[in-house]
């Protein structure tokens, strides 16, 4: 067992080192440390040496686990094998104890070549999506050798008549080809709020023995959705469900805390993608192929027009192999602006560093009392509970919208260099 860990963000790099932060591991998204300048470049990823110490740092104190968003596991289309090369070269570096996926895919192929979509959609929820996936979880199971996980999506939108449900899918990977589940708390909240699935019927399905490692975080509402923006404390039903969850699993070994996304040097983003989909219509019943179904969902998400279309009948969607229009459900609106904001990942300024370092801490201390019935370690809570918090790096700014949203943290007072 680890215990709890931090989802690594910029804005807390020392407070990981010199122990402010009661953290037992931390989990890093390599895709958001490394630049893809694409197949065929000589040194196609190249990653900050920067970085890289840094990492040397926490791996000589704390295991370090990886959690991708890139390997596109579920796309109809081949694995990128190059992406895979450089996921095994850093499983070599950091030795994490496993490393963990989403049940999802975000990239389609387009006249042959693959067009990588910047976000992870959900599957079709069928025993194609288990036959397609699982070899490869198998595949990447022995490259890596070291457990995979795959973690549980987020679906905007009830899908009817669909074969299996995602906790019979997951299962279905864990009993027939040796994977194992990632279980977000959050995604899982974010379903039932949207009204997309009941937790209790999903926590009911066996299979929780495969569950190594949980995700908990926190989202906000925007025009009648909640999103999994990671941009705050969990809300109560979180907590709630961990507790749940937590007795339930004999196998869990980690609870990590995803952070809220913040901007890194440059302005560049250096945080969790944000992860959406929209799902309207029925099973597909094979009347189109998986590379078709993706290509008219992901086109959907990303073109609210079309998405409109498809809503009001006047264009395929991806349950149809041609003719009349997906039939959303009552209240759903898969063209509406706040579903395509959110499957763009949002802007990257949505959540100021300085609120969301102090709700984290009280975040992890909660975790640690919940689950281990304690908040860490002495030194730990010492060093949380003097240090002043750090300036962000210089130039930074919050926006307005940022400004508004922390002065409605009840955690929340503003510091002396608050702009």
């Amino acid at each position: 067992m680890l215990g709890v860990g931090l989802l690594y963000q910029p804005a807390w790099r020392d407070l990981v080192l010199d122990g402010a932060l009661p953290v037992d591991y931390l989990e890093v998204i390599p895709d958001t440390l490394w630049r893809d300048r694409g197949a065929g470049e000589p040194t196609r990823f190249v990653s900050e040496p920067e970085d890289r110490r840094y990492l040397e740092r926490v791996r000589a104190r704390m295991p370090v686990l990886l959690h991708g968003i890139g390997l596109s596991i579920g796309s109809a289309g081949p694995l990128d094998e190059g992406y895979v090369d450089e996921l095994a070269a850093w499983v070599e570096w950091l030795d994490p104890p496993w490393l963990s996926e989403h049940l999802a895919y975000c990239a389609v192929e387009e006249e042959g070549a693959p067009v990588s979509l910047g976000l992870t959609l959900p599957l079709a929820l069928e025993e194609e999506t288990v036959d397609r996936v699982g070899p490869r979880v198998r595949a990447l199971r022995q490259r890596f050798g070291r457990p995979f996980l795959l973690e549980n999506n987020v679906y905007y939108f009830a899908t009817p008549a669909e074969p299996l449900t995602e906790p019979q899918v997951l299962n279905a990977l864990s009993a027939r080809w040796g994977g194992g589940v990632l279980l977000d708390l959050h995604n899982l909240w974010v379903n039932v709020r949207n009204g997309a699935m009941s937790a209790a019927s999903y926590l009911a399905e066996p299979g929780s023995s495969a569950v190594r490692e949980v995700h908990v975080a926190g989202g906000m509402e925007l025009d009648g959705f909640y999103l999994d923006a990671h941009s705050g404390a969990p809300p109560e039903e979180v907590w709630a469900l961990l507790d749940q969850v937590v007795a339930a699993c004999p196998n869990l070994g980690g609870v990590t805390f995803e952070s809220a996304r913040v901007v890194g040097r440059g302005g560049r983003r250096r945080g969790h993608r944000g992860r959406a989909g929209t799902r309207a219509g029925s099973a597909r019943g094979g009347a189109m192929s998986a590379a078709s179904y993706q290509r008219v969902q992901a086109r959907m998400v990303l073109e609210p027009a079309f998405a409109r279309r498809v809503a009001a009948g006047e264009e395929p969607g991806p349950a149809h192999g041609g003719g009349g229009g997906a039939a959303a459900g009552p209240g759903h609106r898969p063209g509406d602006r706040a579903v395509h904001d959110a499957a763009r990942g949002l802007a990257a300024d949505q959540v100021c560093s300085p609120c969301c370092r102090r709700c984290s801490r009280s975040a992890i201390r909660t975790t640690w009392r919940r689950w281990c019935g304690s908040s860490g370690t002495s030194t730990a809570r010492a060093g949380c509970a003097s240090r002043a918090r750090p300036r962000p790096s210089r130039g930074w700014s919050p926006s307005g919208r940022a400004k508004a949203r922390c002065a409605r943290s009840p955690c929340w007072r503003p510091p002396r260099w608050w702009p």
